[in-house]
């Protein structure tokens, strides 16, 4: 209900004021209606769940039950935020926002194909616990193993056949020019796919509360990513945001594969 409430509006009132009145569709309006849109997506959610009524006692409980967990959970998602958005800024500030034009846009088209495999991000999660409440940590296992592999395979196979016909798509209708496009394009899918694959052991690690190995690799990620676009980002050109990114995923994923619980998981029959 939130998301439908949310996207429908801002998609809806973006659309109307492309067609019918280009002059005010600014940076400024852009903003303005998507915080509007989500706070009335809220508001729809609110109205779906009906009353709400604050519980000290429910919250104390909740508190002492779950603390640990919010703790690692909220650093985690701290760390991943960091690690997806400040490179860009270094490397702004660094060569300058003319330099990194293609790069952002390379970035959005990216993402795009990364659409559909991010609303199965929202939907995974709670779809593997109820594996996991009814038929164990095995089930759970097996079905977020089939879902990450049909996923990372559909978007490199998307990927590829724009990589094949990248003169086209990347080069007029784009618009992107340069010997860097086409390898920056593909660090960037290379990240997703790298993103794709480390879903699972976010939601297995999450299911069953071990969150201290998530936050642990997307710290070393994180500094991996910031680092190497900070010392490299001149020498190397646009193309080392993606690629230090890409490399930091890429040895939190190793980290991860080898922490005793994702053992304990793979050994699970």
């Amino acid at each position: 209900m939130v998301d439908a409430t949310r996207f429908t509006i801002q998609i809806g009132i973006l659309l109307g004021l492309a067609v019918f009145q280009p002059e005010d569709l600014t940076a400024k309006a852009a903003l303005w209606i998507w915080g509007g849109s989500a706070l009335l997506g809220c508001g729809a959610g609110l109205y779906r769940i009906g009353q709400l009524k604050f519980a000290i006692n429910a919250f104390k409980d909740f508190w002492i039950r779950h603390r640990a967990f919010v703790g690692w959970m909220s650093s985690s998602m701290l760390l991943d935020a960091i690690q997806n958005n400040l490179p860009m800024f270094i490397a702004t500030s660094l060569v300058g926002e003319s330099a990194l034009g293609a790069l952002r846009a390379l970035q959005q088209f990216a993402n795009l194909l990364n659409l559909p495999f991010n609303a199965l991000m929202q939907v995974m999660p709670s779809m593997a616990a109820q594996r996991y409440a009814a038929s164990g940590i095995a089930r759970m296992r097996d079905f977020l193993v089939r879902m990450t592999a049909v996923s990372v395979l559909a978007i490199t196979l998307l990927a590829l056949a724009i990589v094949l016909v990248s003169d086209l798509i990347i080069n007029q209708a784009l618009g992107l020019h340069g010997n860097d496009v086409v390898p920056i394009f593909i660090a960037f899918v290379c990240l997703n796919i790298l993103t794709l694959v480390r879903l699972p052991f976010f939601v297995a690690f999450s299911t069953i509360g071990k969150l201290r190995p998530l936050t642990t690799s997307n710290l070393a990620s994180a500094f991996i990513a910031i680092i190497g676009t900070a010392l490299w980002v001149r020498d190397m050109g646009p193309i080392a945001v993606p690629a230090f990114m890409t490399i930091g995923h890429l040895l939190s994923m190793v980290f991860l594969l080898f922490t005793r619980d994702a053992m304990a998981l793979r050994t699970v029959k």
